[in-house]
């Protein structure tokens, strides 16, 4: 009997997708994507206990993982627009929620096309060079004395 990973033709890793060890490359050419949502309700001490997923469509390896995520961060929601009940339904089963963001990736749907912000400024100006380094003071030679 196969594990519940398998039995839907997803290969479970427990390290990261694609990555066999140190010198060994995947032969598979696909892209891994990756998800993280809450699980816990914003009253719980757990809050900031994420579930991560990454996982790829062409070999269908995947890799789940708990994360963790500041309480102030604001995660994209794959879910906000469908209707309650299918909402619950997938938000109960990783594997359902993994196939339903899958198929997103294959319609082209997903992931969206957002584009990150900027850091924040760190006080410099970003299109100054960089200051060079400052040689310490030349000491006197011997003979100068």
């Amino acid at each position: 009997m196969r594990d519940g990973y398998e039995a839907y033709g997803w290969a479970a890793s427990l390290n990261a997708v694609h990555r066999r060890g140190d010198d060994a490359v995947s032969s598979c050419p696909g892209r891994v994507y990756h998800y993280t949502c809450r699980i816990h309700p914003p009253e719980s001490d757990s809050y900031e206990r994420c579930l991560g997923m990454s996982w790829c469509t062409i070999c269908r390896e995947v890799a789940d993982n708990i994360v963790f995520v500041a309480r102030d961060t604001v995660l994209w929601d794959a879910l906000a627009d469908l209707p309650a009940d299918e909402r619950e339904r997938l938000s109960r089963s990783q594997r359902k929620l993994r196939d339903h963001l899958d198929r997103l990736v294959r319609h082209g749907r997903w992931p969206p096309e957002t584009t990150p912000p900027d850091p924040p400024d760190q006080g410099r100006r970003r299109d100054r060079r960089p200051s060079r380094r400052r040689r310490p003071p030349r000491l006197p030679l011997a003979e100068e004395y």
